[in-house]
């Protein structure tokens, strides 16, 4: 199943909001208190399987979900409309409902219908209807189709911050445990450990079948399945998943594992339901994640939002996420983010708004609403949101154009040659920021730094205290001597030496101007020199011999 649209009026902050989902994955985001959990509460009050033992609060109160700013004798109706696409095989436990009910051709392979809720103020009872197409059906069948739904499991829903069992119903039988005899306890304690056994020898045995659900991305990511000791309460199996480039399995991920297990759990579950052999429990549920970015690392974050991604479109399972990360952001289609803030009026907040943003810059909103619009954060924007897991750090974008210069084929064995980004990272000062190094150091499979070698003195003992080697993940570029100290110093003589005989002003200005003249002059030699490069240079030691060993030297630290 999948959610198209959903349409809200008159709900808590909501006056009249109208969301369109065009893919698979949608990341609902904005500042506290602007709206996104009231999308969500839609959802669960209408189709959040009820649970056992436990009451259900999930209940329109109209007085105290109407928008507090309306008059409160107002005749306006609450009203939710959520428009769902309804697949004939992968959703059979409702299609054939839905089918029984409308009368559905047989050549169709996926309908639409339209789940709508009004509540008004004098009445108790909220009026169900589901329409297909321009058929509406009776209450009574409207209210047995939402039930169906409801009760088939179509919603998934997952609060990341609620602690996992607040019922602590996994100690009553340890609690029970203290109360036998010294033999009972020591056969019970051998009976579990022969248990665990038996448990990690059947995940092991299934460790194939949860592989096979990732399908294509069988190639990229790794499962593991593996039984811990067993407390006597309970049978737990932890699952990982770790990107086969980066090595990395989920419960290494300190603290945020069990948050991370949990999702993925659902996640295939989502898969297995899809692709179960009987009609009345087939579906692709919908799964709804609130904060999955919860006690995890900016760099734990930014692999996990990827991973729920792939995950999400490889499985055709629709995820919807509320999130305070940039992590969480879809970069592969922006016109998916959902980017939701509250509306003052006479100082007081009132109506959330949808938050419209192109494709264009389309992060600029997002950083305003997630307090990540400063200039430090600015230059690292796009390497926060990269998705390759090796990346090329160099000074700026004129080093950036040399460095890709050496990508090209034509330079054969000496060819700059790995899979990965390179990242221009805006001069010194931006790199010396050790919070961001760490976030490299922990983003990134492989990684290598590039310099001037005019700062090597300064930059060094830094990065050596982060544990960071020189060659292996950072190298000065230049050459001692000669005013050869930076990136230009590896052009060959003929280049230099046409670009200063033709620009004796600009030399003059780096030596002897004042600051921002020196600065500008150096600019602007630097972009002549780099033009002068690409007309003079052709593929071979002759012109890129200095440039050879650096491309070397790179390629080698990111195999």
């Amino acid at each position: 199943m999948k959610i198209s649209n959903l349409a809200l009026t008159n709900f808590r902050s909501i006056e009249e909001l109208s969301i369109e989902f065009p893919s698979f994955y949608t990341a609902i985001s904005g500042k506290n208190n602007s709206g996104k959990s009231n999308l969500l509460r839609v959802l669960k009050m209408l189709f959040e399987p009820e649970r056992r033992f436990r009451y259900r609060d999930e209940e329109i109160n109209f007085p105290q979900f109407f928008p507090a700013w309306k008059a409160k004798d107002s005749v306006e109706p609450i009203k939710f409309s959520i428009t769902l696409q309804v697949d004939r095989i992968r959703d059979a436990a409702v299609f054939k409902l839905a089918d029984e009910f409308f009368k559905i051709d047989k050549a169709v392979p996926s309908i639409t219908l339209q789940f709508s809720a009004e509540y008004n103020r004098d009445k108790d009872q909220p009026e169900l209807v589901v329409t297909h197409s321009e058929t509406q059906l009776d209450s009574f069948k409207s209210r047995t189709l939402f039930k169906t739904v409801r009760n088939s499991g179509a919603f998934q829903f997952y609060n990341s911050t609620e602690p996992e069992d607040p019922f602590g119903t996994r100690n009553q039988l340890t609690d029970l445990f203290g109360e036998l005899s010294k033999a009972d306890r020591e056969q019970l304690v051998k009976d579990r450990d022969k248990l665990s056994k038996t448990i990690s020898s059947f995940a092991k045995k299934h460790q194939k079948d949860i592989s096979d659900l990732l399908g294509r991305l069988e190639e990229k990511y790794t499962v593991g399945l593996s039984a811990p000791k067993l407390a006597l309460d309970f049978l737990p199996i932890n699952i990982t998943l770790g990107d086969k480039k980066l090595d990395v399995a989920l419960d290494e991920w300190g603290s945020g594992t069990r948050n991370r297990t949990h999702i993925l759990l659902t996640l295939f579950k989502a898969k297995k339901l899809s692709e179960s052999t009987d009609d009345d429990t087939k579906l692709a549920p919908i799964l709804v994640i609130e904060e999955p970015e919860s006690f995890l690392h900016p760099s734990a974050q930014a692999e996990f939002g990827r991973l729920i991604q792939d995950l999400c479109e490889e499985f055709k399972v629709q995820v919807l996420v509320a999130t305070h990360s940039p992590y969480f952001l879809s970069q592969q289609r922006p016109e998916s983010n959902v980017l939701l803030c509250r509306r003052s009026e006479g100082g007081q907040l009132r109506r959330t708004e949808r938050i419209e943003v192109g494709t264009e810059n389309w992060m600029e909103p997002f950083a305003q609403n997630l307090g990540l619009a400063n200039p430090e954060f600015e230059p690292w924007r796009e390497l926060f949101f990269s998705r390759t897991s090796r990346i090329l750090l160099v000074e700026g974008d004129i080093d950036k154009e040399y460095f890709e210069m050496l990508r090209d084929e034509s330079h054969g064995i000496h060819r700059l040659d790995f899979d990965g980004e390179i990242f221009a990272y805006g001069g010194t000062g931006t790199i010396s920021n050790g919070v961001l190094l760490r976030f490299i150091k922990g983003r990134y499979d492989r990684f290598f730094i590039t310099f001037d070698l005019d700062a090597e003195n300064g930059l060094s003992k830094l990065l050596q205290g982060l544990g960071l080697e020189k060659l292996k993940h950072y190298a000065a570029v230049g050459i001692n001597g000669g005013g050869r100290n930076k990136i230009e110093g590896l052009l060959p003589e003929s280049v230099r030496n046409a670009v200063y005989g033709k620009n004796g002003e600009l030399v003059q200005q780096v030596m002897g101007g004042t600051s921002d003249e020196a600065k500008s002059a150096k600019q602007k030699l630097k972009r002549l020199l780099l033009t002068e490069f690409k007309k003079q240079a052709t593929p071979g030691a002759e012109h890129f011999g200095e440039f050879y060993k650096l491309s070397k030297l790179i390629t080698k630290a990111m195999q």
